[in-house]
């Protein structure tokens, strides 16, 4: 008994505060899960007014509607909040340090929802990292079209993380807006990678 309601760009013009006002307006979702985001790390330096648009006024246009039409706000967020610099996992409640345009825009977007909904208990930020499936734009199909065409490749190694598969991330987001219709109580901030660790 889930329906969802899935907006192309031309339905819901994310960069638009008025688009997001009447979608969620005239929709009244239960939910919005986030998913969008500008994720180029490299060209986020040089687009930095488009990522903030997409990933830092998106939320607080979305958390802003939900705050007046009721519903609850899923975001999806990354480990680029952080500077990496810390030899062991980051916990959810630990200071912001992004180091990029990416992640201090995503890092704002964040706030964005905090300052809007806080108190309110309807916003909920899941950061994942090395988000990967088999389909879309991301490493590890790189890697694999890479691999066809080179016998050798060059891959920096000296970044650790967690790959994450967007089925399982799926499935995180899903468990999350269950629990929190059973009336659980769940942290606003919540990591979820897959188990392991690669370089």
């Amino acid at each position: 008994d889930i329906k969802i309601i899935c907006k192309d760009k031309l339905e819901l013009d994310l960069l638009s505060r008025e688009s997001c006002f009447k979608v969620i307006r005239d929709n009244r979702p239960d939910w919005i899960i986030n998913c969008a985001a500008y994720t180029n790390v490299d060209k986020a330096e040089e687009e930095k007014e488009l990522a903030y648009k997409v990933n830092s006024l998106a939320p607080k246009f979305l958390s802003e509607a939900i705050k007046n039409y009721g519903g609850d706000l899923l975001q999806i967020s990354t480990d680029y909040v952080f500077d990496g610099k810390k030899n062991t996992p980051y916990n959810p409640s630990e200071n912001k340090s992004p180091i990029c345009s990416y992640g201090f825009t995503k890092a704002k977007g964040e706030d964005f929802i905090y300052e809007t909904l806080s108190g309110l208990d309807k916003g909920n930020i899941i950061r994942t990292s090395w988000l990967m499936s088999s389909y879309g734009n991301n490493f590890a199909l790189k890697m694999i079209q890479k691999l066809k065409s080179h016998n050798k490749l060059k891959i920096i190694y000296d970044q650790l993380g967690s790959p994450t598969t967007a089925n399982t991330l799926a499935y995180a987001c899903w468990k999350t807006i269950i629990l929190k219709n059973k009336g659980e109580k769940l942290p606003p901030i919540m990591h979820f990678t897959n188990s392991g660790v690669a370089s």
